[in-house]
């Protein structure tokens, strides 16, 4: 792909030169996001770098940039995609991420990422993709509809201090070893066991499990991942833990457990194999970091020890969601929707919801006896029961389970339902945690 822009610029993919670029645009990032470092040391590059060569999700198509041909073609602008698959209560969602979004400093306002994000965009739905999810400037990326919608989780920290040592005669029931890729079958088992309960999973399959697993990464987007085993050496679960800055710190991205394990017995031999494998030699660990998504029994302990502090990330930032066809996405999930209203309030439920989102025409989804028969637009019908005026972003937090409806309703005075809906939503909408250690 290569289009000419009006003032000049051009936009194209990795694939027209390959050759000539596949080296000059990670040294772009380094200056598109002016950093200090040096550039043979700077993450960044080494991340781009990695995508580039190594990454197994990844293909010259799926690099965007802009070139200055008046300027010896230099690099400007860049965005890119990154392909995953998620999981929304078990049904598996297609998603592109885009990521690593930057403009020279002398080519910005120049609405050079609204091009690339209009590429990126109509790729992403290309290839199948129904959902996109960023991470980035705050409110910057509402622009291009998406809207905050899902928790990043529980953040804090543990001073290592407040981590008890085994008493005389108690003898250690788990422990971490380096995971290796023979163990990756394990660990997808281990993660296919945990996507039961959370609203939102991520889905690695076994080649992007050999990627992370195998140390082919060069940059500090590597995480270290280690098997959790019991004293009989059953795999138990596993942990990641991500690189940090400064040597008394060690970072817990994830932790996940099988059905051989639960976090009330694991609990204090998971901290102890935690302390043990962040200490560097000739350093002192200070404190463990806790990021991401934990499961929530696991950050409620955490939170009561002495010294410690954690927060809900969601007050303060969460993941940037863009569904583009509401409709699709709806009739894709239509088997939790249907399942959701077994055995409910409103079991065998016929009849239409509709969802005015202030804009020319409202959303309208229709059930007969418990099953989805439809969605799309439509003006609203006549004597309509269950209604609901919500904007468009707020609606997200219901789908993805962020908040319900009397939290969603307090934000402003304009979200309204009558009581059918309202009672529709608390079913057909929970709230419920997610975990997700998205690809990067």
């Amino acid at each position: 792909m290569k289009r000419q822009l009006g003032n000049g610029l051009i936009l194209q993919d990795l694939s027209e030169d390959f050759a000539r670029d596949k080296d000059r645009l990670p040294e772009f990032y380094y200056y598109g996001f002016e950093s200090d470092d040096n550039i043979d040391e700077n993450w960044l590059v080494a991340w781009v770098r990695d995508l580039i060569n190594t990454h197994p999700l990844m293909s010259p198509e799926d690099f965007l940039y802009v070139v200055d041909p008046a300027a010896d073609d230099r690099i400007v602008s860049g965005n890119l995609l990154i392909a995953q698959t998620w999981r929304y209560a078990g049904i598996e969602i297609p998603v592109g991420r885009p990521e690593i979004i930057a403009t020279l400093p002398e080519y910005r306002r120049k609405g050079l990422v609204r091009e690339t994000f209009k590429e990126i965009h109509a790729r992403s739905e290309a290839v199948g993709h129904i959902l996109q999810v960023i991470t980035g400037i705050p409110n910057y990326y509402r622009q291009f509809g998406y809207a905050m919608a899902v928790p990043f989780g529980t953040r804090g920290y543990l001073p290592v201090s407040q981590i008890p040592d085994l008493n005389e005669g108690e003898v250690q029931q788990f422990t971490l070893r380096t995971a290796t890729t023979n163990d990756i079958p394990l660990i997808m088992a281990v993660d296919a066991y945990n996507a039961r309960s959370p609203l939102l999973s991520v889905v690695r399959d076994e080649t992007m499990w050999h990627y992370d697993v195998s140390g082919t990464r060069t940059s500090s987007k590597e995480l270290a991942f280690f098997v959790i085993e019991n004293i009989s050496y059953d795999v138990v679960g596993y942990v990641a833990m991500g690189p940090t800055f400064t040597p008394d710190v060690a970072s817990v991205r994830y932790v996940q457990l099988n059905e051989k394990a639960n976090y009330i017995e694991i609990y204090a031999d998971l901290l102890r194999e935690i302390k043990r494998i962040g200490q560097k030699p000739n350093e002192n660990l200070d404190r463990i970091d806790f990021w991401v998504a934990l499961h929530p029994t696991l950050t409620r302990m955490l939170s009561r020890h002495n010294g410690a502090f954690f927060r809900d990330d969601s007050r303060i930032y969460t993941y940037y969601m863009r569904v583009p066809d509401l409709p699709r996405f709806l009739m894709h999930i239509s088997p939790v929707l249907e399942a959701r209203l077994v055995g409910s309030a409103a079991q065998g439920y016929s009849g239409t919801l509709v969802i005015d989102m202030y804009q020319k025409e409202c959303l309208l989804i229709e059930f007969v006896s418990g099953k989805l028969k439809g969605v799309g637009y439509g003006e609203k019908p006549r004597n309509a029961k269950a209604t609901l005026n919500i904007h468009w972003d707020l609606f997200l937090h219901l789908l993805f389970g962020y908040q319900d409806f009397d939290e969603v309703a307090a934000y402003r005075a304009d979200v309204y339902a009558s009581l059918p809906m309202i009672a529709l939503l608390d079913i057909l909408f929970p709230k419920q945690y997610s975990s997700l250690l998205p690809i990067a």
